[in-house]
């Protein structure tokens, strides 16, 4: 009965194992195949999925100088608080 009682447990831990592994490969095997190939079929609007870069080429204008020198900015405190 001993010899019985560990092959039934090591095969049902054996048998838990595989299908944890079994159940992951399906999962990726779905989101990485089949959705996508699913969603390109079916889907006939635009595209946009990708990578997206975004790039900034602004000059700088006289105007954009004027604007930034017009801006305060405080860099002394005005008050001249001394608490020591």
């Amino acid at each position: 009965m001993d010899n019985n009682y560990f092959l039934n447990i090591s095969i049902s831990i054996f048998a838990g194992i595989l299908t944890y592994v079994l159940i992951g490969m399906f999962k990726q095997v779905l989101e990485k195949i089949l959705i996508p190939r699913y969603q390109a079929k079916i889907y006939k609007g635009l595209d946009i999925s990708g990578i997206w870069i975004e790039n900034h080429n602004y000059k700088r204008t006289f105007a954009s100088r004027i604007r930034n020198k017009n801006k305060t900015k405080c860099t002394q405190n005005k008050w001249n608080y001394n608490f020591s």
